[in-house]
């Protein structure tokens, strides 16, 4: 049979084309026909509850109501949760959204499907036979039949198989597997798929509908994802994550906290599991599924509703189910294997994007996701940024990889003022032609992105001007150069026998405050006396972990997977090179580092930076990569260190990393910087620092400098 010929959508009536698969049996071929339905966006349902603010207020003491990551609100009270509020006489409707089977805003009904492309070359050719469209769209003939079920009247049906086969939609294995799994042996199904419902090779058409994919998975009536066929480990997988799902709830500020069905207090980062070996291993099995690794999985599931559910062969069970119960195995203090802890890091994004975040700080936690077109590294995560910034980027499937990349740099520090999405830039690990300052996001991850609480120029604005196409100005000052360069740790070479060449290479004659310098370097200073009342070991604990295992005669894997400074350092070392500066400070330098590179410290940007002068002109540079300088956190090169009795620490019940200030005499904490002064009103947690323009710098008596960037 002929190929399937796509009509044109039109665009004047926003349509969207749908799936309709025919009724079969698992061993029947796949057949069906595609419509054309009009899908509007109404925008978003406007809340009729109250605040947390308001509701809280409601409460005697010491309950608190929090918002779940589903949106619900949950309120807890002594040893207990609840999603009731704890005074009867409170109407529901305070607290409470009213809840619909469908969202009958939409003209259109139908599911949209989450799942992997087959790789070019995966397995051979499926097809699904199509039939002549019908007269009417399927998706208002879906939504009777919604309307029906719920008022309990019977829904119409169509004929088992068309009259007449036509053509072909052409498909690849595990699409086919999945339609095969998700068809009703009695009635058709409407779904929207990506690789069906979009002519991929209308360039045209494309672009269009990519900028539209956050909407349609929106306005699913539901959002299926699809893991893949089952294994033999797959039903006790399920069995295991539905009942620690049900244990727990994930708030907004990505805590976990017991759910009110709990029966146990396994949600807690220090309780260990009872499980068997069998049991961790077919959880291993689930979250090494591929649909993981595909970035433009990681909209259709955030922006889908709370009727999502997760598919694998012919086991079923909610997202909300599996989310709630792979949040707090990320911070288990015991796991099996270093292999699953660092597979929930890379899982960690799945639960992370329920907030308002920036297109740099989505990026950085995407980098790594995969996709087939470099592209969609800028595409896919159009729907996850604030709308400020999705409008300045328009998808368009013509331009060159380097133009998508180059535009999407500008908008993003033109908007946010700020030079984040530098951080990305790596200058030996590119292969697209343009600046060094333009980031190649379709590189594989190379290294751990460092945490944007290191605010290194502080809470500071860019100063920021492009030169040419070629060329960026960006101001700051050089605070020191490259003078040692250790080997670059890779995992193949062992992380303790690195660790000794590095530590050879930091301490020398070895003194106890360089030792916990270098300690401290290693993992970033992540620790208690940074961020109190976060479950992290202190310094001391640290130094004395890494003393006992270091020093320890016979050292087992075990030891190191389990231990927090092992496990924190594997990841902020990988692919790095421990350096030394000229002036004796330690850091992590990126790949490719070189002695006589200059540390630079610019504005608007969270980390330091490695560049290097160009051999034909010493007043241009490129851009090596982003580094770590211990001790040179919170704007220490701007506005110099803390005073003696003051120290800085992180607040993070909000979900972001405030940074406030400890009194070490009277144990104040205040976000009010004792290096001041501050403008009265000021506030840290939404103001650029009046302190760290550049004007501000130079009366201080700070030296700055222009770095042209090529």
């Amino acid at each position: 049979m002929a190929p399937y010929q796509y009509q044109k959508l039109d665009t004047a009536r926003q349509e969207i084309r749908l799936l309709t698969l025919l009724p079969g049996k698992t061993d029947e071929d796949l057949c069906g026909y595609i419509t054309h339905a009009p899908l509007i966006d109404p925008g978003p349902r406007e809340s009729t509850r109250a605040s947390l603010e308001e509701v809280q207020a409601t409460l005697p003491e010491p309950w608190r109501v929090y918002e779940t990551w589903s949106g619900r609100y949950l309120f807890n009270g002594p040893g207990t949760t609840s999603w009731s509020h704890p005074l009867d006489h409170i109407d529901r409707s305070l607290y409470e959204d009213p809840e619909s089977d469908f969202d009958d805003r939409s003209v259109t009904v139908y599911e949209a499907l989450s799942y992997t492309w087959d790789e070019p070359g995966d397995g051979g050719q499926n097809y699904i036979s199509m039939s002549k469209l019908p007269n009417k769209a399927p998706g208002l003939d879906s939504k009777r039949s919604v309307i029906a079920k719920a008022l309990h009247l019977p829904s119409r049906k169509r004929p088992s198989r068309p009259e007449a086969e036509s053509s072909t939609v052409t498909i690849r294995p595990n699409l086919a597997a999945c339609l095969k799994a998700l068809r009703s042996p009695r009635q058709e199904y409407t779904l929207w798929i990506d690789a069906i419902c979009i002519n991929q090779d209308d360039t045209a058409e494309r672009s269009v509908e990519v900028g539209r994919m956050g909407s349609i998975f929106q306005l699913a009536q539901r959002v299926v994802v699809w893991l893949g066929l089952s294994s033999d480990e797959t039903p006790l997988a399920f069995q295991t994550l539905v009942y620690l799902g049900a244990q727990t709830e994930v708030l907004r500020n990505k805590s976990c906290i017991y759910a009110p069905e709990a029966d146990t207090t396994w949600f807690r980062a220090a309780v260990d599991l009872p499980y068997s070996d069998a049991e961790w291993s077919a959880i291993q099995d689930i979250i090494s599924r591929r649909w993981f690794d595909r970035l433009w999985v990681l909209q259709e599931i955030t922006l889908a509703n709370s009727k999502a559910v997760v598919q694998c062969g012919d086991y079923v069970m909610s997202w909300t189910r599996l989310r709630n119960a792979l949040a707090p195995l990320t911070d288990k203090h015991n796991l099996p294997n270093a292999r699953m802890r660092n597979r929930l890091r890379h899982l960690e994004s799945f639960w992370d994007m329920a907030q308002v975040l920036t297109p740099s700080e989505v990026l950085r936690r995407t980098s790594g996701l995969h996709c087939l077109d470099p592209a969609d590294k800028i595409y896919a995560i159009l729907s996850l940024i604030p709308p400020l910034f999705k409008n300045k980027i328009e998808p368009d499937y013509t331009l060159r990889i380097e133009e998508i990349y180059r535009r999407a740099l500008m908008a993003m520090i033109e908007e946010a003022q700020v030079l984040t999405p530098l951080a990305s830039c790596h200058l030996t690990h590119r292969r697209i032609n343009s600046p060094s300052w333009v980031p190649d996001w379709s590189m594989p991850k190379l290294t751990e992105p460092f945490e944007h609480w290191i605010l290194a120029a502080g809470n500071s604005r860019d100063s920021v001007k492009l030169i040419d196409s070629d060329t960026l100005s960006v101001t700051g000052r050089a605070i020191s150069r490259v003078q040692l360069v250790s080997s670059a740790y890779a995992a193949e070479d062992g992380l303790l026998y690195t660790l000794a060449q590095w530590k050879d290479l930091a301490i020398g004659a070895t003194t106890a405050s360089r030792l916990e310098n270098f300690v401290m370097t290693l993992i970033t200073d992540r620790t208690d006396d940074i961020w109190p009342n976060a479950g992290l070991p202190s310094r001391a604990q640290c130094l004395k972990e890494f003393c006992s295992v270091m020093d320890a005669s016979k050292t087992t894997p075990e030891q190191i997977a389990e231990g927090w400074v092992f496990s924190e350092a594997s990841k902020s070392m990988k692919n790095r090179h421990f350096i030394v500066t000229e002036d004796g400070q330690f850091g992590l330098g990126p790949p490719g580092v070189e002695p006589g590179d200059v540390v630079a410290l610019l504005l608007g940007l969270d980390t330091h930076m490695c560049i290097r002068g160009d051999a034909q002109n010493s007043s241009k540079f490129k851009v090596v990569g982003e580094c770590y300088i211990y001790g040179q956190e919170n704007a220490t090169g701007f506005l110099g260190p803390l005073p003696p009795d003051w120290s800085h620490c992180l607040d993070s019940s909000t979900g972001f990393a405030v940074c406030m200030f400890k009194e070490a005499s009277t144990g104040r904490i205040t976000n009010r910087d004792p290096r001041g002064p501050l403008p009265e009103g000021w506030d840290l947690k939404t103001w650029k620092d009046p302190r760290l323009s550049p004007e501000a710098l130079e009366e201080r008596g700070v030296e700055l400098q222009d770095f042209l960037l090529i």
